[in-house]
């Protein structure tokens, strides 16, 4: 072969390569972009057909205190809740909040026994039925609930406890100046992932004693914002199953200490605009050996109830 025949087969080459390249750009470019990948909150939001995430309990308690939410919160406001605020509350903010956290109480067994919570649907005016996440583990689903951020972006996925580093609904209240009680079991994932932060943390042996102080704190205390945990259902649960006597006495026990504070807060916060919440990180279901679960995508595990109650200041006498 000569030289030139060689060059010239060489051009020929690269004319080909830049055509073909030039092709596969233009296909490229003629196909619309892929999907983005849905995250956590809006997978499940679809696939049980709700419009709430336990993610939503954070933008909406921040606008309801008129608040700007955590950097990272991307779930959708509870826009009934807010629009009960604004009608009872005449265009004002919340002054003061109190979070019950019940651990493992779904929607499936609020269903399956709703005389046990008429009241908590009596006291509250609206409830909103959300999905969980996966895994529907508790530091999981509380990193979710009070980022509102799917944990893919606030990075706890599995059943570990590390102190969550993505900013909170706590951190939010801290800087707007207001004051923050958690208050919990000692080593619960409540009392371990949000350490580190400029609020103040009450930690006991049991839940009954986290239940009394947060009594006392509503009476004797300035808090804004005030989180009491209580996994007593959880923990029956799982040594005795979801529907046990044992299990169903520490479901009443719960629903007993929401009703008593509810009622600290009429008698305390009277003079403030106010907001309650009753709220649950995940439900729970029974594994062949009769012991309660849960970290599953089923219903039993991922569909919740979270009420909300919001209250006007008492007209000054």
């Amino acid at each position: 072969m000569s030289r030139f025949t060689g060059c010239f087969t060489g051009l020929l080459l690269l004319v080909f390569l830049s055509a073909g390249t030039f092709a596969m750009a233009q296909e490229a470019a003629a196909k619309p972009d892929a999907p983005a990948e849905e995250d956590c909150f809006t997978k499940y939001m679809k696939v049980f057909n709700v419009s709430y995430t336990i993610g939503s309990v954070t933008p909406t308690v921040c606008e309801l205190n008129g608040i700007a939410k955590p950097k990272k919160s991307s779930a959708p406001l509870v826009t009934p809740v807010v629009d009960i605020a604004k009608e009872k509350l005449n265009g004002r903010k919340v002054q003061r909040t109190l979070i019950f956290s019940g651990d493992a109480i779904g929607d499936a067994l609020i269903q399956a026994f709703p005389e046990d919570f008429a009241k908590v649907r009596e006291l509250t005016d609206y409830t909103a039925l959300c999905s969980s996440v996966m895994q529907s583990v508790t530091p999981v689903c509380f990193s979710s609930i009070f980022t509102g951020a799917p944990p893919e972006v606030h990075g706890i996925r599995v059943y570990e406890r590390p102190v969550q580093k993505t900013d909170t609904l706590f951190d939010a209240f801290a800087r707007a100046g207001k004051n923050v009680a958690i208050v919990a079991e000692n080593h619960c994932s409540v009392d371990l992932i949000f350490r580190e932060r400029k609020v103040d943390y009450y930690s006991f042996r049991t839940n009954e004693q986290s239940f009394q102080c947060a009594m006392k704190l509503i009476a004797d205390s300035d808090y804004d914002l005030i989180i009491c945990y209580d996994g007593g259902y959880d923990s029956q649960m799982h040594k005795t199953g979801v529907h046990s006597p044992e299990a169903l006495q520490a479901m009443r026990d719960s629903i007993r200490r929401f009703v008593s504070l509810v009622g600290q807060t009429e008698k305390y916060w009277g003079d403030k605009d106010r907001l309650v919440l009753f709220i649950s990180d995940h439900g729970s279901h029974d594994t062949k050996d009769g012991k309660g679960t849960h970290g599953t995508e089923m219903k039993e595990d991922m569909l919740m109830d979270h009420f909300y109650r919001v209250r006007a200041a008492n007209p000054a006498e």
